[in-house]
């Protein structure tokens, strides 16, 4: 059976764009525009139980016999003859995991990530796409492998991985941006030669600030540094590669801050190893609205190594910082406390508490005074008096002086405060569960996801009886969810 990986067609050969899919022999195979020149990867066949980065690439403006390739990993596999020279944009629908709608027959796999370009990447952006997906999935790349940082002697720095380098003078990947690793950009300006790359990636889901681990050999003190470092992969041919490094406070995750005071304030940290001392080696040449830009040569694998970003002066050219913790508990007599943690605090007015029935429409209740700017740990702490009945969502709304703000994660709880019970079973389940209340029906049930999206409309919700509904989990992602009538909610887990 063919089990497809990615699909656009409406039938067999009907509107059929293409077709990526394993069949015959479990080997990769291959359609592009009907099935005229449909080719595979014999000899390889796919092992059960193992990962790979399989990928196909077609492009029109090619020699016929060079358009249609099919890789494992950075391994080329195939290459076949393609008649067509285009694409056409059919009206038929996208399909991840079976070769069409209506097909019963499933991928019979995992799959960890589907990355689409609507056109095709050449040998230097491939090389950065299999170096990303091989540090995230740990799964090794025979050829081709030009980042060290996710391996565990290096620490793991297997996040948001990402690339520039040249393959030759026409096939090269000159820019990513700063939201493509975490708050950390680089652009190539001057010094390619064929084979010279430079690839970073970093190890923390959030960041933060950190006023500890800012020791330097000279040039400081530094007062203030992100939490967050890059291990940066240098492979060098010859000359020095000259870059621009940009760090976004945004695109970081550190809130919505502007850059402030003089740029010669922000410095380049590096370390050879991810611990002691750090060395100065630029001072920002730069900086504009939340970003702060360096002008950098990378030399050869002696700049191998960890980066990140400081200040000089924590107050005049701040890096702000995003919370540390925010979380709420119902206590007793149905209140709800919610308590949160600041680190280094910088230009901080207030924070709003507010609060909302469904996830949508916030209410602001509360108001408290921040710390204005404070280099220490600080812990605040208030409670909700009057919950809603059911699920009441909170978020903290933090403001600036100047009036910039930014909104912390959502929290949820949820509180019976009486009535006839709402039964819910099974609960924990695997995608079927039960809705059991008095004179219940279809119209009454909302459901939704901890982020308070309605998602009731994806739910094949069945009216069993007068007081019973089922309700089908089975397309949902795993996760928690909440089920509403009227006023009684219930937590649901999906397994």
């Amino acid at each position: 059976n063919a089990r497809s990986i990615i699909s656009k067609r409406t039938n067999v050969g009907v509107n059929q764009a293409y077709m990526f899919f394993i069949y015959t022999n479990n080997r990769i195979t291959l359609d592009v525009v009907t099935n005229n020149d449909r080719f595979d990867s014999n000899p390889f066949s796919l092992a059960a139980n193992t990962n790979y980065i399989m990928s196909a690439s077609f492009d029109g403006s090619l020699a016929a016999s060079q358009r249609s390739k099919i890789f494992n990993g950075q391994t080329l596999l195939a290459t076949s003859i393609e008649t067509s020279t285009a694409m056409p944009d059919y009206f038929s629908p996208l399909v991840i995991g079976a070769t069409n709608v209506g097909d019963p027959r499933p991928f019979d796999g995992h799959m960890g990530e589907v990355i689409y370009y609507r056109r095709t990447l050449n040998t230097t952006e491939k090389i950065a796409v299999d170096n990303y997906l091989s540090s995230k999935y740990n799964i090794p790349i025979a050829v081709n492998d030009f980042y060290l940082g996710d391996s565990p002697a290096n620490g793991d720095f297997d996040r948001e991985v990402a690339g520039i380098g040249q393959v030759s003078a026409t096939d090269n990947h000159n820019a990513f941006s700063s939201s493509a690793s975490g708050g950390f950009g680089i652009s190539y300006n001057s010094g390619y030669n064929n084979g010279d790359y430079v690839f970073i990636g970093h190890n923390l889901p959030a960041n933060s600030g950190n006023t500890t681990d800012v020791a330097v050999v000279s040039g400081g003190p530094i007062q203030l540094r992100w939490n967050r470092i890059w291990y940066v992969d240098v492979t060098n041919t010859a000359a020095l590669i000259n870059t621009t490094l940009t760090f976004d406070i945004s695109d970081g995750g550190m809130g919505s801050g502007v850059v402030a005071g003089p740029h010669s304030n922000y410095k380049l940290l590096y370390r050879a190893v991810n611990a002691g001392v750090w060395t100065i080696v630029s001072t920002a040449t730069g900086s504009g609205g939340d970003q702060v830009y360096f002008n950098y040569n990378f030399s050869n694998n002696a700049d191998d190594g960890y980066y990140t970003i400081g200040t000089l002066d924590m107050f005049v050219s701040p890096l702000p910082i995003e919370l540390l913790s925010f979380d709420v508990e119902l206590i007793e007599n149905n209140k709800v406390d919610l308590t949160w943690q600041t680190a280094t605090e910088i230009n901080n007015d207030y924070f709003n508490i507010e609060k909302s029935r469904e996830g949508l429409t916030w209410v602001n209740i509360q108001k408290i005074k921040g710390a204005g700017n404070s280099t220490n740990t600080l812990n605040y702490a208030t409670t909700d008096e009057n919950p809603f009945s059911g699920i009441s969502y909170y978020r903290l709304k933090q403001t600036d002086f100047d009036g910039n703000f930014k909104y912390s994660e959502i929290r949820s709880v949820y509180i019976n405060k009486g009535g006839s019970e709402l039964r819910i079973y099974p609960n924990p389940t695997e995608g079927i569960v039960y809705l059991e209340l008095e004179n219940i029906n279809i119209s009454e049930v909302n459901i939704t996801n901890t982020l308070g999206k309605n998602i009731t409309s994806k739910i094949n919700l069945i009216q069993v009886s007068d007081d019973k509904i089922s309700a089908n989990f089975e397309l949902c992602a795993i996760g928690i969810y909440f089920i509403s009538v009227n006023d009684k909610v219930i937590k649901v887990e999906v397994k």
